[in-house]
């Protein structure tokens, strides 16, 4: 697998994020190696949060900066595919029609990685991941909980500035769920840079987290 990739600060400074009738107001700042945690009640945004710091939700004001490049703000904008960030939904959005491996090779395919260079990548997190058995198996024919585990290795696999996770284990098994969560871990304290979880999962915050921020 490839070593860490060269990274920076997250930097959110008054950055105003609208859905609809809803909106919130975020400061907030995620050094390389730490894992912010987002808590707080359901309908307080924090799905929102992360759209926005992917690139998937403008801001209506304030900006939005990652190893010192304003991404959105100041009259700047970088669109998602150029952010390099790491993004695992709620819905994890497989390609249904290709296999476990592909899925996880699609975004090292994208950078211009060789073919076999990023199938090799992508069946090594799979491994990483307890999924081996089932890299050559469509998307569309795994369980609700090794497509999340898809998502976080295709996530992970294509060295990211930042990774966000939005309730990555939700899906997972629970005889599953600490191990996966453990390797997660592991793998965001050797790519040692900036990420973000969402999640109500005190566990999650305890075993994952660096810091926490509440939204109310």
């Amino acid at each position: 697998m490839s070593g860490a990739t060269a990274t920076g600060a997250l930097e959110v400074r008054d950055a105003v994020v609208r859905r609809g009738d809803f909106e919130v107001t975020v400061d907030l700042s995620v050094a390389p190696g730490e894992v912010l945690a987002l808590t707080g009640p359901n309908g307080t945004g924090k799905s929102s949060v992360l759209a926005a710091l992917a690139g998937l939700l403008p801001l209506h004001g304030g900006a939005i900066a990652l190893g010192g490049e304003v991404l959105d703000g100041d009259a700047a904008w970088v669109p998602p595919e150029r952010r390099g960030v790491g993004l695992v939904p709620q819905q994890h959005l497989l390609f249904g029609h290709l296999s476990a491996v592909e899925n996880v090779a699609f975004g090292l395919r994208a950078r211009g990685m060789r073919r076999r260079d990023a199938r090799s990548e992508g069946h090594a997190w799979l491994e990483r991941l307890g999924l081996a058995d089932r890299a050559h198996l469509r998307a569309d024919r795994l369980s609700g909980g090794q497509s999340q585990r898809v998502a976080l290795a295709r996530a992970l696999a294509a060295s990211p500035r930042l990774v966000l996770l939005d309730e990555p284990f939700a899906a997972l098994d629970v005889r599953v769920r600490d191990d996966v969560r453990a390797l997660v871990a592991d793998a965001l304290r050797e790519l040692a840079i900036p990420a973000v979880l969402v999640t109500h999962d005190a566990g999650e915050v305890e075993t994952l987290a660096t810091r926490e921020l509440s939204l109310r």
